[in-house]
C-alpha cells in the first residue's frame, strides 16, 4: 500500500523537479518585446494540459462493463477479451463478500470519523513534517542563487533535489511494504532530514564552499517530503472502516496543505541570504516530528498489547463482538474499536 500511495504522490514530486527545469529553460530563452516570460509559462502549461487531456481521451475506458475508450473509434481489447472481462466482473459481483467494514455515509458517521483520535494524530504528523518541505520547495532556487549562481542555473540545479525525492520516496515505500514497518521508516527519513537541516544551519555563505553548500541543499530536498506517503499509507492500513479511511486521508491532505502554507512563512526576506531563523524553525519542526512519530508508535504498540491480553482472556474476536465461552454459558460483549479477526493488529 505504501508503494501505491507513493506512486500517487509521485506526480507532485516529479512536477516540482520538471517545473524547475521549465523555469530555467524559459528564463534562458530570448524574448520578444511583446512576449514576456509569464506568457511562455502559460503557453507551455496549457500545452501540457491539452496533451494530458488527449491521453485521457485515448486511453480512458467508458466503464468497467464497457472497456472500450470513450471515443469508441477503436478498442485495445478484442471482442473475446472484452467478454472474458465482463464475465469475470459478473462472477466476482455474484460472490458473497464481507462488507462488515462498510459504514453508511451519514452526517453522524462522518463527524464520528472526523473526531476519531487516530485521524488527528496522522493529520498533525503530516503538518509537522511537510511544513519544511513547503518552504524549501519555494525558496531553494533563491538560496542556490545567493551562492553565486545565475538565475537560470539556480533553477536548473534546484531540480536535482526533487528528482532525488522521487527515488528516495519510492525506496522508503518499498522497504516499508517489504518489512511491514511503518513508524521506523518514518523515523529514519525524519532523522535524515533533521541531520542535513542541522548541517545547513551551521554553514555560512561566503565561508563554506558554494558547491558544498549546494550539495547539502540538494540532499535535504531529496528527503524532505519522503515521510508524507508513508504517513498516509500508515493511516490507511490501520483504518478498519472505509469511511474512517476516506475521511482520515482527506484530513491528512488538509494537514499537508496547511503545512505548505505555514512552511512558506519560515523564510523571510530580512533573513536573506543565510535564512538561519528558517533553518532553526525547520530543526524544531523535525524534532517535534520525531517525538510525535515515536508517540504514535507507542500508542499502537500499547493498543496491540491490550488487544492481545483481551483476546487471551476472553476468547476470540468476530465481527464487532467479543465472544465469551465458559462452562455455564456463552455470551457476547460488544467491542467498540475492534471489529476484526484475532490475527489483525495495528502496524507500527
Amino acid at each position: 500500500l505504501a508503494t501505491r500511495t507513493t506512486l500517487f504522490y509521485f506526480g507532485n514530486y516529479f512536477a516540482a523537479a520538471v517545473g524547475s527545469l521549465i523555469a530555467a529553460g524559459i528564463l534562458g530563452m530570448p524574448f520578444h518585446k511583446n512576449w514576456h516570460p509569464w506568457r511562455f509559462l502559460f503557453m507551455i502549461e496549457g500545452c501540457i494540459t491539452i496533451f494530458a487531456t488527449l491521453l485521457l481521451a485515448i486511453f480512458v475506458a467508458r466503464s468497467p462493463e464497457n472497456p472500450s475508450p470513450v471515443h469508441n473509434l477503436f478498442s485495445f481489447f478484442s471482442k473475446r477479451e472484452e467478454r472474458i472481462m465482463q464475465d469475470r466482473l459478473k462472477y466476482y459481483d455474484s460472490k458473497p463478500s464481507d462488507n462488515s467494514d462498510v459504514t453508511p455515509i451519514t452526517l453522524k458517521n462522518i463527524f464520528k470519523s472526523i473526531f476519531l483520535w487516530r485521524n488527528w494524530l496522522h493529520l498533525m504528523m503530516n503538518f509537522l513534517q511537510i511544513a519544511p518541505y513547503g518552504g524549501l520547495q519555494l525558496f531553494s532556487p533563491k538560496i542556490i542563487k545567493s551562492l553565486g549562481f545565475s538565475t537560470v542555473r539556480a533553477n536548473a540545479l534546484a531540480s536535482i533535489g526533487p528528482f532525488g525525492l522521487c527515488f528516495f520516496s519510492l525506496t522508503a515505500a518499498w522497504l516499508s511494504d517489504r518489512y511491514k514497518t511503518r513508524g521506523l521508516l518514518m523515523l529514519l527519513t525524519l532523522a535524515y532530514s533533521i541531520t542535513f537541516a542541522g548541517v545547513l544551519q551551521s554553514m555560512r555563505i561566503g565561508v563554506t564552499k558554494k558547491w558544498t553548500m549546494f550539495a547539502m541543499i540538494t540532499m535535504i530536498n531529496a528527503g524532505v517530503g519522503t515521510a508524507q506517503s508513508l504517513n498516509n499509507s500508515w493511516l490507511a492500513i490501520n483504518s478498519r472502516r472505509t469511511l474512517d479511511r476516506s475521511v482520515g486521508l482527506a484530513m491528512c491532505v488538509m494537514g499537508a496543505n496547511l503545512a505548505a502554507i505555514a512552511g512558506q512563512n519560515f523564510f523571510k526576506d530580512k533573513d536573506a541570504p543565510v535564512y538561519h531563523p528558517a533553518f532553526v524553525a525547520i530543526l524544531c519542526f523535525y524534532g517535534v516530528s520525531i517525538l510525535w512519530c515515536s508517540g504514535i508508535m507507542f500508542i499502537y504498540y500499547s493498543i496491540n498489547n491490550r488487544l492481545k491480553f483481551e483476546f487471551g482472556r476472553f476468547g476470540r474476536f468476530f465481527r464487532g463482538s467479543l465472544r465469551v465461552d465458559d462452562e455455564s454459558h456463552s455470551s457476547e460483549i460488544h467491542v467498540d474499536e475492534v471489529s476484526t479477526a484475532p490475527e489483525w493488529k495495528y502496524q507500527f
